[in-house]
């Protein structure tokens, strides 16, 4: 299962959203997930006010926004270290865009388990193939 983070602003929201699209055409089983820390930072899920793209909770998504949290966990090392050793070997991984924000292809490699997908995937590249899907998803009534 590939899982997208949806994080941040409207912006951020809508190029990650669009990756989720491209990433969806390749991999039946993808789907986005919410960080609630941007519902603090920001206006919280701005695709459903805006675009009315559907985001619901429920269990599934709460333990998969454990697992990312988990993943994402630098304070304690002697904690985590082992704890991420862990799920690694369940094929439980989180990709981080390049912090340079260039356009990776091997981002669409087909993943094993689940694998958390963070960043803002910026690129055009990301979702050129179905500028269309895209440009009606982001349309206005």
């Amino acid at each position: 299962m590939d899982v997208v983070i949806i994080a941040n602003g409207l912006g951020n929201q809508m190029s990650q959203y669009a990756f989720y699209l491209q990433k969806k055409k390749l991999n039946a089983n993808t789907r986005i997930l919410f960080d609630r820390k941007s519902k603090h930072d920001h206006n919280g899920f701005e695709l459903t006010k805006v675009f009315n793209i559907k985001y619901k909770e429920n269990i599934e998504n709460y333990l998969l926004y454990f697992l990312f949290r988990l993943l994402g966990i630098k304070k304690h090392p002697a904690f985590t270290k082992p704890l991420i050793k862990i799920m690694n070997i369940f094929n439980i991984r989180l990709i981080n865009e390049k912090e340079n924000y260039e356009f990776d292809d091997q981002m669409f490699k087909k993943s094993r388990g689940i694998t958390f997908y963070y960043g803002g995937w910026h690129s055009e590249k990301y979702f050129s193939e179905i500028k269309n899907d895209v440009s009606e998803v982001f349309s206005f009534s």
